[in-house]
């Protein structure tokens, strides 16, 4: 018998002694340790339990002092974006600076304060309708059903937008799973725990 069958008949008999009782006994996963050494099982890692959340909702950008700005689940986009203005490249002492304001009554955001970042990309993104376009990318810090998440956004000017904020699949993965029939509900879940 070569080996590769040999890994075969234990990884069948490790199955089947898993999932049926044998004369009587109770087979257990720690009983067949030494034969699982020569493989891998990814699939038997248990993944962090993943939250819901809906099409709509509202999160914190502390980096920013914004306690509250409505934000879209955006599944089609891969990097989440940002609503700003007045973005610029300074060049100081051979370094390159980047600045720009979120200040927008229409989006509730008050804070007039000129933003600059040394750590940022440019990057290559394309649009629903299937144009390039170049952007600059920051990376900051979201707070959203209680948790801290840094992650990665483009800048966008989003003045005739509904939302100012789209959060896309690299912030959803491994996190989230969306329900786009719910909205809202990391602030149900506030509303919830405040109230008891």
């Amino acid at each position: 018998m070569n080996y590769q069958n040999s890994k075969f008949l234990r990884f069948q008999w490790f199955w089947i002694c898993l999932r049926f009782r044998i004369s009587g006994l109770e087979f257990k996963v720690s009983d067949f340790t030494q034969y699982l050494r020569p493989f891998k099982f990814h699939y038997l890692k248990t993944d962090k339990k993943k939250i819901i959340i809906g099409a709509t909702d509202h999160l914190a950008l502390p980096d920013f002092g914004i306690d509250e700005i409505a934000c879209k689940i955006d599944t089609g986009a891969y990097t989440s974006t940002l609503h700003c203005s007045r973005v610029r490249l300074i060049e100081k002492d051979d370094q390159s600076i980047l600045s720009f304001k979120l200040y927008d009554p229409k989006f509730g955001i008050s804070t007039k304060k000129e933003f600059r970042y040394t750590e940022f990309k440019e990057r290559k993104v394309r649009s629903s309708n299937g144009e390039i376009d170049y952007r600059y990318s920051i990376y900051t810090t979201v707070v959203i059903f209680g948790k801290k998440i840094k992650t990665e956004f483009t800048l966008s000017f989003r003045e005739k937008m509904k939302f100012p904020i789209l959060l896309g699949r690299r912030f959803l993965k491994n996190r989230f799973i969306v329900d786009v029939t719910q909205k809202e509900l990391s602030q149900a879940q506030l509303n919830q725990k405040t109230s008891r």
